[in-house]
């Protein structure tokens, strides 16, 4: 190990850096980056809260030297960037848009814009969905591979109340081949720091399971 360079993730806040700007300047260079307040709906544009809430990359405690190796790389840019607020304007990518942390009326406009499953995924919502609560989801397998699934609604109830040392969880890869259980596929989107689907490029058939509920 004493010859391996070690990386430390670079902390980045998705209202301070436009998808653009990780695109070029971190993920074409493997530079590992941990994104935070990434918006939950839309084109991922900047106009997420500072609170941290509900975001889709959400880092623990983020070292200081992350965010001063931001700051140094994003310091004196002057390109036009979109800012929290919808507006553009030319500043520094390395200063805090105050707008960001805001609950003030310019930021409503985007509430429309957010995630239904920020709505439609709490356990009440879910276990009562007309479409959803007795879909069939895979919970595990027997000893023989064959799959074990069980209805939404009682893995709710069970979640709810288990105590288990090893608890059942649901982590299906084929909810999308449901007719119903489908639907979920409707009420998200991916934020555009994360559009770049290179298994895509096999084709639906040949790729390996990508996403899960």
């Amino acid at each position: 190990y004493g010859n391996v360079e070690t990386m430390v993730p670079v902390v980045l806040d998705a209202c301070e850096t436009p998808p653009k700007i990780f695109h070029e300047r971190y993920e074409a260079k493997c530079i590992p980056v941990v994104i935070r307040n990434v918006p939950n709906g839309g084109n991922a544009s900047l106009n997420s809260s500072n609170n941290g809430e509900g975001s889709d990359v959400q880092s623990r405690e983020g070292g200081s030297s992350g965010n001063n190796r931001n700051e140094m790389m994003m310091e004196d840019d002057g390109e036009e960037k979109k800012e929290c607020d919808g507006h553009y304007e030319s500043t520094s990518y390395n200063k805090v848009n105050n707008s960001c942390g805001s609950n003030n009326s310019n930021n409503n406009s985007h509430n429309n814009k957010e995630w239904p499953a920020i709505h439609r995924w709490t356990l009440d919502a879910l276990s009562t969905d007309p479409q959803l609560a007795d879909r069939p989801l895979k919970c595990g397998e027997d000893d023989d591979g064959y799959t074990i699934r069980i209805k939404l609604r009682y893995f709710i109830e069970y979640l709810r109340h288990n105590r288990d040392d090893s608890p059942l969880y649901i982590f299906d890869a084929t909810f999308d081949e449901d007719k119903y259980a489908k639907r979920l596929l409707q009420d998200y989107t991916v934020p555009s720091y994360f559009n770049e689907d290179l298994l895509g490029l096999v084709g639906e058939r040949r790729r390996p399971p990508y996403r899960w509920f």
